[in-house]
Protein backbone atom coordinates (compact mmCIF):
# COMPACT_ATOMS: atom_id res chain seq x y z
CA UNK A 1 0.00 0.00 0.00
CA UNK A 2 1.36 3.37 -1.06
CA UNK A 3 1.18 5.76 1.59
CA UNK A 4 1.27 9.71 0.52
CA UNK A 5 1.54 12.39 2.80
CA UNK A 6 -0.85 14.94 3.83
CA UNK A 7 -0.21 17.88 1.83
CA UNK A 8 -2.85 21.39 1.60
CA UNK A 9 -1.46 22.21 -1.73
CA UNK A 10 -3.70 20.88 -4.57
CA UNK A 11 -1.49 21.30 -7.16
CA UNK A 12 0.52 18.04 -6.60
CA UNK A 13 -3.02 15.88 -6.42
CA UNK A 14 -3.24 13.83 -9.36
CA UNK A 15 -6.26 13.23 -11.23
CA UNK A 16 -7.94 16.95 -10.98
CA UNK A 17 -8.56 16.62 -13.85
CA UNK A 18 -10.94 13.46 -14.08
CA UNK A 19 -14.88 13.72 -14.65
CA UNK A 20 -15.59 11.03 -11.55
CA UNK A 21 -17.70 13.21 -9.61
CA UNK A 22 -21.27 13.44 -11.44
CA UNK A 23 -22.99 14.88 -8.31
CA UNK A 24 -21.10 18.16 -8.73
CA UNK A 25 -22.30 20.70 -10.94
CA UNK A 26 -19.19 22.15 -13.16
CA UNK A 27 -18.05 25.38 -13.09
CA UNK A 28 -18.29 25.57 -16.97
CA UNK A 29 -22.22 25.23 -17.40
CA UNK A 30 -21.55 21.84 -19.50
CA UNK A 31 -23.48 19.45 -17.11
CA UNK A 32 -27.13 19.70 -17.20
CA UNK A 33 -29.15 19.02 -13.71
CA UNK A 34 -30.67 15.79 -13.23
CA UNK A 35 -33.75 17.04 -11.32
CA UNK A 36 -35.31 19.67 -9.81
CA UNK A 37 -34.25 22.60 -7.04
CA UNK A 38 -35.33 23.04 -3.76
CA UNK A 39 -33.93 26.23 -2.54
CA UNK A 40 -36.06 25.93 0.44
CA UNK A 41 -35.68 28.98 2.20
CA UNK A 42 -32.92 30.24 0.52
CA UNK A 43 -32.70 32.67 -2.35
CA UNK A 44 -31.06 32.56 -6.17
CA UNK A 45 -29.37 35.99 -6.78
CA UNK A 46 -27.78 37.78 -9.45
CA UNK A 47 -29.46 35.15 -12.25
CA UNK A 48 -29.50 36.00 -15.88
CA UNK A 49 -32.35 34.38 -17.99
CA UNK A 50 -31.62 34.39 -21.68
CA UNK A 51 -33.54 31.47 -22.84
CA UNK A 52 -35.19 28.34 -22.04
CA UNK A 53 -38.01 27.61 -19.76
CA UNK A 54 -39.89 28.03 -16.40
CA UNK A 55 -42.25 25.52 -15.59
CA UNK A 56 -43.06 25.13 -18.78
CA UNK A 57 -43.68 28.60 -19.60
CA UNK A 58 -41.45 29.40 -22.64
CA UNK A 59 -38.65 32.25 -22.65
CA UNK A 60 -37.02 34.19 -25.40
CA UNK A 61 -33.34 34.79 -25.99
CA UNK A 62 -34.15 38.33 -25.01
CA UNK A 63 -36.49 37.75 -21.94
CA UNK A 64 -39.94 40.14 -23.30
CA UNK A 65 -42.33 41.58 -20.03
CA UNK A 66 -45.07 39.66 -21.94
CA UNK A 67 -42.94 36.52 -21.20
CA UNK A 68 -42.08 37.62 -17.83
CA UNK A 69 -45.77 38.05 -17.41
CA UNK A 70 -46.34 34.50 -18.18
CA UNK A 71 -43.78 33.48 -15.95
CA UNK A 72 -43.64 35.58 -12.78
CA UNK A 73 -46.16 33.39 -11.15
CA UNK A 74 -43.61 30.42 -10.89
CA UNK A 75 -40.25 32.66 -10.51
CA UNK A 76 -42.15 34.27 -7.12
CA UNK A 77 -45.22 33.41 -5.22
CA UNK A 78 -45.24 37.26 -3.80
CA UNK A 79 -43.13 38.70 -6.25
CA UNK A 80 -40.07 39.80 -4.15
CA UNK A 81 -36.88 40.17 -6.07
CA UNK A 82 -38.62 40.64 -9.04
CA UNK A 83 -39.72 43.94 -11.64
CA UNK A 84 -42.69 42.24 -11.92
CA UNK A 85 -44.80 42.05 -8.54
CA UNK A 86 -47.85 39.33 -8.27
CA UNK A 87 -51.31 40.81 -7.74
CA UNK A 88 -52.06 39.07 -4.63
CA UNK A 89 -49.12 40.56 -3.12
CA UNK A 90 -50.83 43.92 -3.89
CA UNK A 91 -54.16 43.11 -2.49
CA UNK A 92 -53.31 41.68 0.89
CA UNK A 93 -53.40 43.92 3.93
CA UNK A 94 -51.44 46.95 3.82
CA UNK A 95 -48.32 45.38 1.41
CA UNK A 96 -45.24 46.84 2.36
CA UNK A 97 -42.58 47.69 -1.11
CA UNK A 98 -39.04 48.94 0.60
CA UNK A 99 -36.35 50.70 -1.86
CA UNK A 100 -38.13 50.64 -5.15
CA UNK A 101 -36.34 52.65 -7.74
CA UNK A 102 -38.10 53.62 -10.63
CA UNK A 103 -34.97 53.60 -13.48
CA UNK A 104 -36.25 54.54 -17.33
CA UNK A 105 -33.80 56.00 -19.31
CA UNK A 106 -36.42 55.71 -22.61
CA UNK A 107 -39.53 57.42 -20.93
CA UNK A 108 -41.16 59.41 -17.89
CA UNK A 109 -40.41 57.72 -14.08
CA UNK A 110 -43.71 57.73 -13.62
CA UNK A 111 -46.33 55.95 -10.94
CA UNK A 112 -49.53 55.43 -12.64
CA UNK A 113 -52.62 54.42 -10.47
CA UNK A 114 -56.28 53.86 -11.80
CA UNK A 115 -59.29 53.42 -9.54
CA UNK A 116 -63.13 52.92 -9.88
CA UNK A 117 -64.93 55.40 -7.73
CA UNK A 118 -69.27 54.44 -7.16
CA UNK A 119 -70.64 57.93 -6.00
CA UNK A 120 -73.46 56.14 -3.49
CA UNK A 121 -74.45 59.87 -1.80
CA UNK A 122 -75.51 61.77 -4.80
CA UNK A 123 -76.83 65.10 -3.99
CA UNK A 124 -80.44 66.03 -4.78
CA UNK A 125 -80.29 68.62 -7.91
CA UNK A 126 -83.02 70.74 -9.39
CA UNK A 127 -83.96 71.68 -13.15
CA UNK A 128 -83.06 74.70 -14.22
CA UNK A 129 -86.44 74.93 -16.64
CA UNK A 130 -89.86 73.55 -16.88
CA UNK A 131 -92.94 73.43 -19.24
CA UNK A 132 -96.32 71.68 -19.66
CA UNK A 133 -97.93 69.76 -22.90
CA UNK A 134 -94.32 68.63 -24.06
CA UNK A 135 -96.29 65.18 -25.24
CA UNK A 136 -99.61 65.83 -23.99
CA UNK A 137 -101.66 69.07 -24.87
CA UNK A 138 -104.56 71.07 -23.98
CA UNK A 139 -106.12 68.25 -22.31
CA UNK A 140 -105.76 69.55 -18.57
CA UNK A 141 -102.82 71.97 -19.00
CA UNK A 142 -100.29 73.03 -15.91
CA UNK A 143 -100.89 76.54 -14.33
CA UNK A 144 -97.22 78.12 -13.95
CA UNK A 145 -94.92 75.46 -14.69
CA UNK A 146 -91.42 77.05 -13.86
CA UNK A 147 -92.78 77.03 -10.18
CA UNK A 148 -91.13 73.85 -9.76
CA UNK A 149 -87.60 74.87 -10.39
CA UNK A 150 -86.22 75.62 -7.15
CA UNK A 151 -89.71 75.33 -5.12
CA UNK A 152 -90.54 78.76 -5.92
CA UNK A 153 -94.06 78.16 -5.74
CA UNK A 154 -97.02 75.63 -7.29
CA UNK A 155 -97.80 74.95 -10.60
CA UNK A 156 -101.38 73.46 -10.44
CA UNK A 157 -103.29 71.25 -12.73
CA UNK A 158 -107.25 70.78 -12.51
CA UNK A 159 -108.41 67.30 -13.74
CA UNK A 160 -112.32 66.15 -14.56
CA UNK A 161 -112.02 62.75 -14.13
CA UNK A 162 -109.38 62.39 -17.02
CA UNK A 163 -105.88 62.77 -17.27
CA UNK A 164 -103.80 66.00 -17.06
CA UNK A 165 -101.11 67.37 -19.99
CA UNK A 166 -97.60 66.27 -19.08
CA UNK A 167 -95.72 68.28 -16.79
CA UNK A 168 -91.58 68.59 -17.70
CA UNK A 169 -88.74 69.47 -15.93
CA UNK A 170 -85.47 69.51 -17.46
CA UNK A 171 -82.52 71.24 -17.92
CA UNK A 172 -80.78 69.76 -14.58
CA UNK A 173 -76.78 71.20 -15.84
CA UNK A 174 -75.44 68.16 -15.12
CA UNK A 175 -73.08 69.01 -16.55
CA UNK A 176 -71.79 71.70 -14.94
CA UNK A 177 -73.78 71.49 -11.74
CA UNK A 178 -71.15 73.60 -8.94
CA UNK A 179 -72.29 70.73 -6.40
CA UNK A 180 -72.35 67.54 -8.30
CA UNK A 181 -71.64 67.80 -11.90
CA UNK A 182 -71.50 64.13 -13.81
CA UNK A 183 -68.38 63.69 -15.19
CA UNK A 184 -68.60 63.03 -19.14
CA UNK A 185 -66.49 59.62 -18.52
CA UNK A 186 -69.01 58.32 -16.00
CA UNK A 187 -71.32 54.84 -16.04
CA UNK A 188 -74.81 55.96 -14.56
CA UNK A 189 -76.05 53.45 -12.44
CA UNK A 190 -79.31 54.53 -10.91
CA UNK A 191 -81.33 57.70 -11.14
CA UNK A 192 -83.78 58.75 -8.16
CA UNK A 193 -86.37 61.24 -8.81
CA UNK A 194 -88.28 63.40 -5.86
CA UNK A 195 -91.57 64.94 -6.39
CA UNK A 196 -93.10 67.59 -3.53
CA UNK A 197 -96.68 67.51 -4.10
CA UNK A 198 -100.00 67.53 -2.98
CA UNK A 199 -103.98 67.08 -3.87
CA UNK A 200 -106.92 69.79 -3.69
CA UNK A 201 -108.42 66.38 -1.24
CA UNK A 202 -107.45 62.97 -0.08
CA UNK A 203 -107.98 60.21 -2.56
CA UNK A 204 -108.89 62.43 -5.34
CA UNK A 205 -105.54 62.94 -7.27
CA UNK A 206 -102.59 60.19 -8.23
CA UNK A 207 -99.75 59.50 -10.68
CA UNK A 208 -100.67 58.40 -13.94
CA UNK A 209 -96.87 58.52 -16.35
CA UNK A 210 -94.12 59.07 -14.35
CA UNK A 211 -91.05 58.76 -16.69
CA UNK A 212 -87.58 60.11 -17.54
CA UNK A 213 -86.70 61.77 -20.61
CA UNK A 214 -83.57 61.27 -22.69
CA UNK A 215 -81.09 63.44 -23.68
CA UNK A 216 -82.44 63.84 -27.14
CA UNK A 217 -86.14 64.94 -25.19
CA UNK A 218 -87.56 61.59 -25.80
CA UNK A 219 -89.73 59.96 -22.98
CA UNK A 220 -88.44 56.39 -22.02
CA UNK A 221 -88.03 53.49 -19.71
CA UNK A 222 -90.30 52.56 -17.30
CA UNK A 223 -93.51 54.28 -16.08
CA UNK A 224 -92.49 54.65 -12.44
CA UNK A 225 -96.26 55.49 -11.29
CA UNK A 226 -97.45 54.62 -8.11
CA UNK A 227 -101.41 54.04 -7.06
CA UNK A 228 -101.25 55.68 -4.12
CA UNK A 229 -103.15 59.06 -4.09
CA UNK A 230 -101.90 62.35 -3.89
CA UNK A 231 -102.15 63.48 0.18
CA UNK A 232 -103.78 67.22 0.96
CA UNK A 233 -100.31 68.61 2.46
CA UNK A 234 -97.08 68.35 0.86
CA UNK A 235 -95.33 65.33 1.10
CA UNK A 236 -92.03 64.15 -0.85
CA UNK A 237 -92.32 61.07 -3.05
CA UNK A 238 -89.33 59.09 -4.35
CA UNK A 239 -89.18 57.21 -7.34
CA UNK A 240 -86.64 54.29 -8.32
CA UNK A 241 -82.78 54.70 -6.85
CA UNK A 242 -79.76 53.69 -6.56
CA UNK A 243 -78.98 51.15 -8.81
CA UNK A 244 -82.13 51.26 -10.45
CA UNK A 245 -81.85 52.36 -14.37
CA UNK A 246 -85.54 52.32 -15.17
CA UNK A 247 -85.53 50.32 -17.70
CA UNK A 248 -83.22 52.27 -19.74
CA UNK A 249 -79.42 52.48 -20.64
CA UNK A 250 -78.56 56.12 -20.35
CA UNK A 251 -75.36 57.27 -20.43
CA UNK A 252 -73.30 60.33 -19.17
CA UNK A 253 -74.22 62.00 -22.50
CA UNK A 254 -77.68 61.63 -21.47
CA UNK A 255 -77.70 62.94 -18.07
CA UNK A 256 -75.49 65.58 -19.07
CA UNK A 257 -77.76 67.16 -21.66
CA UNK A 258 -80.14 69.98 -20.82
CA UNK A 259 -82.92 67.87 -22.52
CA UNK A 260 -82.57 65.43 -19.80
CA UNK A 261 -85.41 65.30 -16.93
CA UNK A 262 -88.57 63.79 -16.19
CA UNK A 263 -92.20 63.59 -17.51
CA UNK A 264 -94.97 64.00 -14.91
CA UNK A 265 -98.99 62.75 -15.50
CA UNK A 266 -101.40 63.01 -13.18
CA UNK A 267 -105.07 61.67 -13.10
CA UNK A 268 -108.65 61.78 -10.92
CA UNK A 269 -111.77 59.21 -10.99
CA UNK A 270 -113.52 60.68 -8.50
CA UNK A 271 -117.08 62.08 -8.19
CA UNK A 272 -116.10 65.48 -7.68
CA UNK A 273 -116.80 67.84 -10.92
CA UNK A 274 -113.23 69.25 -10.55
CA UNK A 275 -110.09 68.20 -8.59
CA UNK A 276 -106.32 69.59 -8.70
CA UNK A 277 -102.91 68.47 -8.58
CA UNK A 278 -100.06 70.73 -7.10
CA UNK A 279 -96.28 69.81 -7.24
CA UNK A 280 -94.09 72.44 -5.59
CA UNK A 281 -90.66 70.96 -6.44
CA UNK A 282 -88.84 68.38 -8.51
CA UNK A 283 -85.03 66.97 -8.19
CA UNK A 284 -83.45 64.90 -9.39
CA UNK A 285 -80.15 62.18 -7.88
CA UNK A 286 -78.21 60.25 -10.50
CA UNK A 287 -75.91 57.48 -8.81
CA UNK A 288 -72.73 56.24 -11.44
CA UNK A 289 -68.88 55.18 -10.90
CA UNK A 290 -66.34 56.53 -13.04
CA UNK A 291 -62.54 55.50 -13.55
CA UNK A 292 -60.03 58.36 -11.79
CA UNK A 293 -56.78 58.59 -13.17
CA UNK A 294 -53.90 60.15 -11.38
CA UNK A 295 -50.12 59.63 -12.54
CA UNK A 296 -46.95 61.04 -10.91
CA UNK A 297 -43.46 61.18 -12.03
CA UNK A 298 -41.08 63.58 -13.56
CA UNK A 299 -41.85 65.06 -16.86
CA UNK A 300 -38.74 64.63 -18.87
CA UNK A 301 -40.00 67.50 -21.69
CA UNK A 302 -38.99 69.96 -18.81
CA UNK A 303 -37.87 67.86 -15.99
CA UNK A 304 -40.76 69.30 -13.96
CA UNK A 305 -42.47 66.49 -11.06
CA UNK A 306 -46.47 66.94 -11.67
CA UNK A 307 -49.23 64.83 -10.51
CA UNK A 308 -52.12 64.57 -13.74
CA UNK A 309 -55.53 63.79 -13.55
CA UNK A 310 -54.90 61.58 -16.80
CA UNK A 311 -53.19 58.42 -17.61
CA UNK A 312 -50.03 59.74 -19.12
CA UNK A 313 -48.41 63.63 -17.93
CA UNK A 314 -49.18 66.85 -19.73
CA UNK A 315 -52.65 68.23 -20.76
CA UNK A 316 -54.26 67.91 -17.55
CA UNK A 317 -51.62 68.63 -14.85
CA UNK A 318 -52.95 69.45 -11.30
CA UNK A 319 -49.21 69.98 -9.27
CA UNK A 320 -46.66 71.19 -10.88
CA UNK A 321 -42.98 71.77 -9.24
CA UNK A 322 -40.32 72.94 -11.28
CA UNK A 323 -36.45 72.27 -10.95
CA UNK A 324 -36.03 75.23 -9.19
CA UNK A 325 -38.80 74.35 -6.29
CA UNK A 326 -41.77 76.62 -7.98
CA UNK A 327 -45.21 74.87 -7.46
CA UNK A 328 -48.41 75.43 -9.65
CA UNK A 329 -51.62 73.99 -8.14
CA UNK A 330 -54.47 73.94 -10.53
CA UNK A 331 -55.61 73.52 -14.56
CA UNK A 332 -52.87 75.26 -16.21
CA UNK A 333 -55.19 78.17 -16.63
CA UNK A 334 -57.02 79.21 -13.14
CA UNK A 335 -53.97 78.48 -10.21
CA UNK A 336 -52.38 79.58 -7.61
CA UNK A 337 -48.66 79.44 -7.71
CA UNK A 338 -45.86 79.26 -4.92
CA UNK A 339 -42.66 80.21 -5.30
CA UNK A 340 -39.41 78.79 -4.24
CA UNK A 341 -39.05 81.76 -1.85
CA UNK A 342 -43.08 81.26 -0.91
CA UNK A 343 -44.83 83.78 -2.40
CA UNK A 344 -48.59 82.99 -3.36
CA UNK A 345 -50.13 84.69 -6.73
CA UNK A 346 -53.45 83.79 -8.28
CA UNK A 347 -53.90 83.45 -11.63
CA UNK A 348 -57.12 83.26 -13.69
CA UNK A 349 -60.17 83.28 -11.66
CA UNK A 350 -57.99 81.61 -8.74
CA UNK A 351 -58.42 82.95 -5.50
CA UNK A 352 -60.85 82.96 -2.76
CA UNK A 353 -64.76 83.16 -3.47
CA UNK A 354 -65.95 86.23 -4.47
CA UNK A 355 -69.28 87.51 -6.44
CA UNK A 356 -71.38 90.53 -6.99
CA UNK A 357 -74.70 91.34 -8.23
CA UNK A 358 -74.95 94.64 -9.95
CA UNK A 359 -78.25 96.95 -10.31
CA UNK A 360 -78.96 100.23 -12.61
CA UNK A 361 -81.87 102.77 -12.82
CA UNK A 362 -83.87 100.72 -10.15
CA UNK A 363 -86.54 101.84 -8.41
CA UNK A 364 -87.36 100.81 -4.99
CA UNK A 365 -91.06 101.58 -3.91
CA UNK A 366 -91.64 101.02 -0.03
CA UNK A 367 -95.28 101.17 -0.16
CA UNK A 368 -94.79 101.37 4.21
CA UNK A 369 -92.23 102.80 6.11
CA UNK A 370 -90.59 100.88 8.25
CA UNK A 371 -90.96 97.73 6.15
CA UNK A 372 -88.41 95.97 4.62
CA UNK A 373 -88.22 95.35 0.79
CA UNK A 374 -85.74 93.20 -0.90
CA UNK A 375 -83.35 94.99 -3.73
CA UNK A 376 -83.66 93.72 -7.10
CA UNK A 377 -80.64 93.54 -9.56
CA UNK A 378 -80.34 93.59 -13.61
CA UNK A 379 -77.20 91.67 -13.80
CA UNK A 380 -74.55 89.04 -12.44
CA UNK A 381 -71.01 90.98 -11.67
CA UNK A 382 -67.93 88.87 -11.69
CA UNK A 383 -68.10 85.72 -9.67
CA UNK A 384 -65.93 82.55 -8.54
CA UNK A 385 -67.10 79.92 -6.56
CA UNK A 386 -70.13 82.16 -5.60
CA UNK A 387 -73.82 81.46 -8.02
CA UNK A 388 -75.24 84.99 -9.36
CA UNK A 389 -78.76 84.25 -9.34
CA UNK A 390 -80.46 87.03 -10.77
CA UNK A 391 -84.01 85.28 -10.70
CA UNK A 392 -83.71 85.64 -6.68
CA UNK A 393 -81.76 88.31 -6.57
CA UNK A 394 -79.27 86.36 -3.92
CA UNK A 395 -75.84 86.04 -3.92
CA UNK A 396 -75.14 82.16 -3.06
CA UNK A 397 -71.59 80.77 -2.00
CA UNK A 398 -70.29 77.37 -2.19
CA UNK A 399 -68.16 76.78 0.22
CA UNK A 400 -68.44 77.55 4.04
CA UNK A 401 -65.96 80.29 4.96
CA UNK A 402 -66.09 83.71 7.00
CA UNK A 403 -67.24 86.47 4.07
CA UNK A 404 -67.07 90.16 3.43
CA UNK A 405 -70.37 91.31 2.42
CA UNK A 406 -70.51 94.99 1.36
CA UNK A 407 -72.62 97.43 -0.61
CA UNK A 408 -71.49 100.38 -3.13
CA UNK A 409 -74.54 102.50 -4.29
CA UNK A 410 -75.54 105.43 -5.96
CA UNK A 411 -78.99 106.36 -5.18
CA UNK A 412 -81.38 109.57 -5.01
CA UNK A 413 -85.10 110.92 -3.31
CA UNK A 414 -87.23 113.98 -3.60
CA UNK A 415 -88.09 114.98 -1.35
CA UNK A 416 -85.62 114.10 1.52
CA UNK A 417 -85.97 110.83 3.49
CA UNK A 418 -84.11 108.46 5.38
CA UNK A 419 -83.43 105.36 4.18
CA UNK A 420 -81.50 101.93 5.99
CA UNK A 421 -79.91 98.94 3.89
CA UNK A 422 -79.23 95.85 5.49
CA UNK A 423 -77.46 92.69 3.98
CA UNK A 424 -79.41 89.63 4.84
CA UNK A 425 -78.01 86.03 5.01
CA UNK A 426 -80.40 83.19 4.10
CA UNK A 427 -80.48 79.18 3.92
CA UNK A 428 -82.82 79.47 0.67
CA UNK A 429 -86.21 79.29 2.36
CA UNK A 430 -86.01 80.55 6.11
CA UNK A 431 -84.54 83.80 6.76
CA UNK A 432 -82.15 84.15 9.45
CA UNK A 433 -81.40 87.49 11.68
CA UNK A 434 -80.51 90.25 9.17
CA UNK A 435 -77.04 92.14 9.86
CA UNK A 436 -77.42 95.55 9.70
CA UNK A 437 -74.29 96.82 7.72
CA UNK A 438 -75.17 100.83 7.58
CA UNK A 439 -78.02 103.50 8.43
CA UNK A 440 -77.99 106.18 5.42
CA UNK A 441 -80.00 109.41 6.01
CA UNK A 442 -80.02 111.70 2.81
CA UNK A 443 -81.30 114.10 0.77
CA UNK A 444 -82.41 114.20 -2.50
CA UNK A 445 -78.77 112.57 -3.53
CA UNK A 446 -76.44 110.40 -2.29
CA UNK A 447 -72.94 109.24 -4.26
CA UNK A 448 -70.75 106.19 -3.50
CA UNK A 449 -72.36 105.08 -0.65
CA UNK A 450 -70.45 102.17 0.91
CA UNK A 451 -70.05 99.88 3.96
CA UNK A 452 -69.59 96.01 4.70
CA UNK A 453 -69.79 93.68 7.37
CA UNK A 454 -68.46 90.14 7.90
CA UNK A 455 -70.80 86.97 8.30
CA UNK A 456 -69.84 83.23 8.70
CA UNK A 457 -71.32 81.73 5.93
CA UNK A 458 -71.82 77.88 5.40
CA UNK A 459 -71.83 76.34 1.96
CA UNK A 460 -75.25 76.97 0.12
CA UNK A 461 -76.25 79.94 2.42
CA UNK A 462 -77.32 83.18 0.13
CA UNK A 463 -77.02 86.55 0.66
CA UNK A 464 -79.56 89.38 -0.39
CA UNK A 465 -80.09 92.90 -0.03
CA UNK A 466 -82.63 94.99 1.55
CA UNK A 467 -83.98 98.55 2.11
CA UNK A 468 -86.62 100.67 3.98
CA UNK A 469 -87.36 104.48 4.67
CA UNK A 470 -87.59 105.59 8.14
CA UNK A 471 -89.21 108.91 7.33
CA UNK A 472 -90.15 111.25 4.58
CA UNK A 473 -90.98 109.72 1.08
CA UNK A 474 -91.56 105.81 0.25
CA UNK A 475 -89.78 105.78 -2.93
CA UNK A 476 -85.81 105.97 -4.10
CA UNK A 477 -84.04 105.79 -7.46
CA UNK A 478 -80.62 103.99 -7.38
CA UNK A 479 -78.80 104.98 -10.22
CA UNK A 480 -76.28 102.05 -9.23
CA UNK A 481 -75.92 99.66 -7.03
CA UNK A 482 -74.27 96.84 -6.42
CA UNK A 483 -74.19 93.66 -3.67
CA UNK A 484 -70.65 92.44 -3.63
CA UNK A 485 -69.37 89.43 -1.40
CA UNK A 486 -65.76 88.65 -0.84
CA UNK A 487 -64.16 84.97 1.43
CA UNK A 488 -61.99 86.54 3.83
CA UNK A 489 -60.84 83.31 5.70
CA UNK A 490 -61.80 79.54 6.25
CA UNK A 491 -64.23 78.45 9.19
Amino acid sequence: MEIHPITADHGILLGLGDDDHEQYLLADGTRDLAGAWDMGSQALTNVNVDGGTVDNVALGATCTQAEWDAAYAHISATGAQHSYIDQAVLTTSSPTFERVNLLDADADATVKMQTGVAVDFPIPVSPGSASEGTIVDNLNPWNNPTNIIAGAGFADCTVDEAISDDLRAYNFNFDTAEFYPVPADATITGIEVQISRKASQTSSVRDESIRLVNGDGNVVGDNKKSATYWPSTDTWATYGGAGDMWGTSLTAADIRDSDFGVDILIETYTSEELETGYVYWVRILVYFTRVTYFTAGIDETDLSYKISYNSVLGGTDRIVIDPDGNTKIGDGTNQAEISSSGDLTFVGSAGLAFGCLDGIDETVVCTVQNTWYQVTFDTAGPVNNVEADIVNNELQVTYEGIYQVGVTACFHSNPSADFELLVKKTDGTVDLAPHLFQTTAFANKVENTAGYCLIDINAGDRVELWVRCTSGTTSAVFDHISLIITQIGGT
